[in-house]
């Protein structure tokens, strides 16, 4: 008979018969939490293995053998999403953390390569961090997370967050701020959308979305609109949102649309966005965030978006200068927010900016417009401007391909660098910075300052290069009613102009100018001018019309008479520009008026 073995410290070989008292002992300790585990390297302390395997979570560790199954085969027949919310409820923090509100990171929950179907909305209300093992791009296949037709796909909350209520004010641990998504993809299936809109991802809260794919969805991919004290769906807080490397692609919304009081702050980087009904990247935020390195293709695919009767009715009181549109007609297309109104009587530059239903939105400017057809496009970027508050910044972005309307960017945004195919709507006033691209794009400052009032000055290219390669033109539209001056290279010679004006304001030479009477003036030179027969002219600069000097301000002009219309004071000066012998060399105001009293100075000997 084969001897027993009671003891742990004994050999077993084949044939023994080992005590059950012993065994449980040894089970109890391998997958109860007493058994030890050894981390490598000098100084690990040693662990049980049951803290070691709890240290990471995957959402595998809460789908049957079944769900798994369809999962790694990507058939989408069994739903994973109780499984998923029982993930995330499972997730904790440390006490001390949850007491203080320091949470150093967030929870975990890995979600290994495959398909998951997800039949309702993920409503966040803990900080956690979802990832995978996907790169963002729309070609790398890794963890699929897909929602049914119209399904929303995340919401992320705020503290005092909820789809349908806003106050009491929910406690800290009932909310997502600063939630992690990452190497995932998320795809819905179009459809009519729920009750949340049928978005990719909307942050309600701060959370940062990172190398993710979203496709497919009926409405915005990722939609960030909050504002505290919002009340109902806008109420949260997401400002210093953070967006990179995200890829969206496929959405009968916009791309990216950012929107509300407090979505301050954040920044998108590397974002892709490609074939959206809306605008590819859409800001309206209360003060800015950053966009750089971000492309928009293929934006504003609803080209023939008609509302074949529609009226637009201004709000009795609206702080936010908005009117309230009612569709009366049929819609062909799909409207969304952010789109661009246009139609008999409305507004150049008026926008979508909520759709409170099928048939109401708000819209701004407030107007009052009865209109038999409104159309509603949409293209790559938009910078709305929020009321002209929002000082949004696009850096190095990219469109093309633009199906609908051209970019349309509102001052106080400014772009900087980039390429786009469609240019900009004639009703943009951002500051616009683009070397290398063709007219107006250098340098501008609002296009149309008689509407929006704004000081100007820029660089500009729409004349070309003079021969050594340097830009002809520092300008503005030339629209006298916003007061700038314009330099010109013209013939040889700088000149610098009164906008909207052909004489010369002042006018500075070089070494090839001319004055009307065909003498040679120079500015720089080795000898300080060009024909030592007229005298040295370096450095001159000629006023064409006039100058003021002295702590009076005195005006000097040159004329054929003194003047005889006109506000002057005492002392100043016309001199004369026809004189002759016998005459003067020109006329000085004595007494003050209009024109006040003019007498002759400086006779000319005969």
């Amino acid at each position: 008979m084969p001897s027993h073995v009671p003891f742990i410290d004994n050999d077993v070989s084949s044939g023994n018969r080992v005590m059950a008292a012993w065994l449980n002992d040894v089970n109890d300790a391998t997958y109860n939490g007493t058994a030890v585990y050894t981390p490598a390297g000098t100084g690990a302390v040693p662990t049980t293995v049951q803290s070691k395997l709890r240290q990471s979570v995957s959402i595998f560790d809460f789908l049957t053998a079944a769900q798994i199954a369809d999962v790694k085969a990507g058939t989408l027949t069994l739903d994973c999403y109780s499984a998923i919310i029982a993930a995330i409820a499972s997730a904790t923090y440390e006490s001390a953390l949850v007491a203080t509100h320091d949470y150093i990171t967030a929870p975990a929950i890995y979600f290994p390569p495959g398909s998951y179907l997800c039949s309702q909305t993920i409503n966040l209300k803990k900080t956690v961090r979802l990832y995978g093992d996907g790169s963002g791009s729309a070609y790398v296949f890794a963890a699929n997370i897909v929602f049914p037709a119209g399904v929303t796909g995340f919401i992320i909350n705020s503290t005092g967050t909820s789809y349908d209520q806003s106050y009491p004010v929910i406690p800290y641990t009932t909310n997502a701020f600063g939630t992690t998504i990452e190497n995932l993809m998320l795809r819905g299936s179009f459809g009519t959308a729920d009750a949340y809109g049928g978005h990719g991802i909307w942050m309600r809260g701060t959370a940062y979305v990172k190398n993710v794919a979203i496709h497919n969805f009926e409405g915005d991919g990722i939609r960030i609109v909050a504002s505290s004290g919002g009340l109902g769906k806008i109420e949260g807080n997401a400002n210093v949102w953070r967006v990179t490397d995200t890829n969206i692609t496929e959405t009968h919304g916009n791309g990216l649309f950012v929107q509300g009081r407090d979505v301050n702050a954040g920044y998108a980087i590397g974002v892709i966005v490609t074939s959206t009904t809306g605008w590819g990247i859409c800001d309206d935020a209360f003060l800015n965030n950053t966009y750089v390195g971000c492309l928009a293709q293929n934006g504003g695919r609803a080209t023939n978006n008609v509302i074949s009767a529609a009226s637009i009715v201004p709000s009795a009181v609206d702080p936010a200068s908005r009117s309230t549109m009612t569709i009366t007609g049929t819609i062909t297309g799909k409207l969304v927010e952010g789109m661009l109104l246009a139609g008999t009587g409305v507004t150049p530059g008026t926008v979508i900016e909520t759709l409170i239903s099928s048939t109401v939105a708000t819209v701004r400017p407030s107007q009052t417009v009865t209109s038999t057809a409104i159309t509603a496009t949409a293209g790559g970027f938009a910078g709305l401007g929020y009321l002209g508050n929002s000082r949004t910044l696009f850096l190095g972005s990219y469109e093309e391909g633009t199906l609908g309307y051209p970019n349309h960017i509102v001052s106080p945004c400014t772009w900087m660098g980039g390429i786009t195919s469609a240019g900009f709507t004639t009703f943009s006033t951002a500051s616009i910075y683009m070397p290398g691209e063709p007219a107006p794009y250098q340098l501008w400052k609002d296009l149309t300052p008689s509407v929006y009032g704004q000081y100007q000055i820029g660089l500009s290219n729409r004349t070309g290069v003079n021969a050594t390669g340097f830009t002809q033109r520092i300008d503005n539209s030339e629209n006298s009613g916003a007061w700038p001056l314009a330099e010109h290279w013209k013939v040889g010679g700088w000149y610098e102009d009164w906008a909207a004006t052909a004489i010369p304001y002042v006018e500075r030479f070089n070494s090839n100018a001319t004055v009307a009477n065909g003498y040679p003036r120079n500015v720089g030179g080795a000898s300080g001018a060009i024909n030592s027969a007229y005298g040295s002219n370096g450095g001159a600069m000629g006023f064409r019309r006039g100058y003021f000097f002295g702590t009076n301000l005195n005006f000097v002009y040159q004329a054929s008479a003194a003047p005889t219309t006109g506000n002057w004071v005492v002392g100043d000066i016309y001199y004369n520009s026809v004189p002759v012998a016998g005459g003067y060399i020109g006329w000085v105001c004595t007494t003050a008026g209009s024109p006040g009293t003019w007498k002759t100075f400086g006779p000319i000997s005969a």
